[in-house]
């Protein structure tokens, strides 16, 4: 009898960690999952009583605070990984925009297909900057931050380990406010 208990313990132990480990991970990337684009005054040189980052003497474009970037956003603009040059991707819907919380929401259904695999276009974006409806860039997003973002996301999604790819879906991507001509100047030193 005390061997049947022990075994029928054991049994019992054994289905209890199978049915955990099921939960704890979805077995289904989620297609409605969004990305954000949070909006943050991040460099040590903005000054918003000023708006000034770096200013550039003639720069008839002022720095917008994060709330105005997201309020006047209509496209990002940026090189994809194929070279093309200057990709356009409109963000023009409303509810794309969350100026309450400073960002950007990119719907799942433009960086996850219909079969749960990522859409890499966006997320392997070089160049990527924050365009309002004059054609000005308003923000941008610097290379080390793509980059990085991407290879923590591809490695995460391809391990299944997609509450990760969720958190850095929200966490991972973050536009800077510039102008036009602070942007071309940090590219042209590479620091974009």
């Amino acid at each position: 009898m005390r061997h049947f208990i022990l075994v029928l313990l054991g049994a019992v132990m054994a289905i209890g960690l199978v049915a955990c480990d099921g939960k704890d991970k979805p077995k289904e990337f989620d297609t409605g999952a969004s990305l954000y684009i949070n909006v943050r005054n991040k460099t040590k040189a903005m000054n918003f009583e000023t708006r000034a980052l770096e200013t550039i003497p003639g720069d008839p474009q002022e720095v917008l605070t994060p709330r105005e970037i997201v309020e006047q956003s209509v496209w990002f603009k940026f090189d994809d990984e194929e070279g093309y040059k200057d990709v356009v991707f409109a963000i023009t819907e409303s509810e794309m925009k969350d100026p309450a919380n400073e960002r950007i929401i990119m719907r799942g259904d433009m960086i996850i297909d219909r079969h749960g695999k990522i859409v890499t276009e966006f997320l392997t974006a070089k160049n990527l900057r924050i365009v309002n409806g004059p054609g000005q860039v308003i923000a941008y997003i610097p290379q080390t931050t793509l980059k990085r973002a991407w290879e923590e996301i591809n490695k995460a999604y391809n391990a299944g380990e997609y509450e990760k790819v969720y958190q850095l879906f929200q966490n991972a991507y973050t536009a800077i406010p510039c102008t036009s001509l602070q942007w071309e100047a940090l590219k042209e030193k590479g620091e974009n």
